[in-house]
């Protein structure tokens, strides 16, 4: 970062209505001043910044392009934040995805992507068929947001669209990774419905996948999530103290903090649901007899109106 740059005061930062963000809290869905229009801020303030809220990790997903991803990382590294390369992709179905590098694999995927975008679509106007992106999604976290056709499914109710669209993809997808991701998406809308059965057999097979770090962290997230909606407290905070335990040591915060929260959720939530019932023993006899002559008088009166 130059001297310049450093002297730019972070008062006039386009982050400072978050001044009372929690700690923990990661953003996964970032542009800067390298997408027009869309970002206002240089690469590394989004480190400095990420610092100075207290984020264990951020990702930069500029439109079309990893153009600040050199000078992202550089100061992540100074500033003790761990980078998250991905990218804001658009469609020829006039829509964009956001995509998040996993591994190594996911980045060359990435950047293959990048070129064919700027390889195949029109001068200065990127794009992508989804073909294209499923043949190089190896490696790659997908974000289905309510801009996304899942996600937009998903938002207004439309489970059952959503359930027959993911189900399409786990048969027809060319990548297996793929295919697995869509059957966490199914995991999820079945706890949401209360499907037990089907939330029981995708877990199942997705215990048996050999699945990245990434997606395992979610899926373990969701499971937990799942349990605890079915009222299967203690596999729920069986399944959420895995996803804290797994998704720290492959430092995957946006999971571990969310699965701190839901494991503390679930543990109040059993303790109210194991309370023991309240006891009369100590209740003189005179009172409880007379509570239960007035109770029988009012049934009497209702009775008779």
């Amino acid at each position: 970062m130059t001297a310049a740059r450093e002297r730019r005061s972070l008062l006039h930062s386009p982050f400072r209505h978050h001044e009372g963000l929690q700690p923990g809290f990661v953003h996964l869905d970032v542009r800067s001043n390298f997408s027009l229009k869309d970002g206002a801020f240089f690469p590394e303030e989004l480190a400095v910044r990420a610092a100075e809220l207290g984020m264990p990790a951020v990702a930069l997903t500029d439109r079309d392009g990893l153009y600040g991803g050199a000078r992202f990382v550089e100061q992540c590294a100074e500033a003790g934040v761990k980078p998250i390369l991905g990218a804001t992709l658009t469609l020829a179905t006039q829509s964009s995805i956001v995509v998040l590098a996993e591994d190594a694999m996911g980045y060359a995927n990435l950047c293959r992507l990048i070129t064919d975008a700027h390889m195949t679509g029109e001068r200065g106007d990127p794009s992508l068929v989804p073909t294209q992106v499923l043949a190089h999604a190896e490696g790659l976290i997908c974000l289905l947001g309510p801009r996304s056709t899942f996600g937009a499914l998903a938002a207004k109710g439309l489970h059952d669209a959503a359930r027959d669209a993911n189900v399409l993809l786990t048969v027809t997808a060319q990548t297996q990774w793929v295919r697995w991701q869509a059957t966490v998406n199914l995991l999820e809308l079945a706890s949401l419905d209360g499907m037990q059965d089907a939330f029981d057999a995708h877990a199942d097979e997705l215990r048996r996948a050999p699945i990245g770090p990434m997606l395992r962290s979610y899926f373990l997230l969701f499971l937990g999530e799942g349990l605890e909606r079915f009222g299967r407290y203690e596999a729920a905070e069986q399944a959420l103290t895995e996803a804290i335990d797994y998704s720290t040591a492959n430092q995957i915060f946006a999971v571990s903090f969310k699965a701190e929260e839901a494991v503390a959720a679930v543990r109040a939530r059993s303790a109210r649901t194991a309370a023991p019932s309240p006891s009369f023993d100590h209740v003189p006899q005179e009172i409880l007899s007379a509570a239960y002559a007035i109770s029988e008088l009012r049934k009497a009166a209702i009775s008779h109106a």
